[in-house]
């Protein structure tokens, strides 16, 4: 009975402390090289990404991902993001989609495209109720995970 499973995401909310959540993967692979950030410009997203830098060192390459309407705080914080992340050596890009589907649907297709190696991402800006009852993309992203995920709340 998988009721009593504790779920990473849920870890994340409740320890404060960031998860990386493996899915089956090949081991010789590299990890944290090829970097998607889903950015919404929120405190999650900005403590994923600090934390993935001080675990993982600097990145390779990053695309900073925001998926929806044009917001103009989010877009200049992801240039900042990605200005910051140059000056640490990675080789980054800001990146807006519109949704196609799902948001967590664009962020997981565009990490295929973009042939990423590990996600990071905020989690829970909603409350936990919310996105239980209503779904969200902190759910559907792990729901379909192909790559590492390395989450905070």
């Amino acid at each position: 009975d998988g009721s009593n499973m504790i779920h990473p995401d849920v870890i994340a909310l409740r320890s404060g402390k960031p998860v990386l959540v493996v899915p089956h993967r090949d081991p010789s692979s590299d990890l944290a090289r090829r970097v998607v950030i889903a950015w919404d410009g929120k405190r999650a997203a900005a403590r994923a990404v600090g934390e993935a830098m001080q675990l993982f060192g600097p990145f390779a390459d990053a695309s900073v991902l925001r998926v929806g309407s044009q917001d103009a705080s989010a877009d200049y914080w992801a240039r900042q993001l990605c200005t910051n992340l140059s000056r640490h050596g990675t080789q980054a890009e800001d990146v807006s989609k519109m949704a196609k589907g799902s948001v967590a649907q664009t962020i997981l297709d565009h990490c295929a495209d973009f042939k990423a190696d590990l996600l990071v991402m905020g989690a829970y800006e909603h409350s936990k109720f919310s996105e239980d009852i209503l779904g969200g993309t902190t759910n559907d992203v792990l729901s379909s995970l192909i790559i590492p995920c390395f989450m905070a709340h």
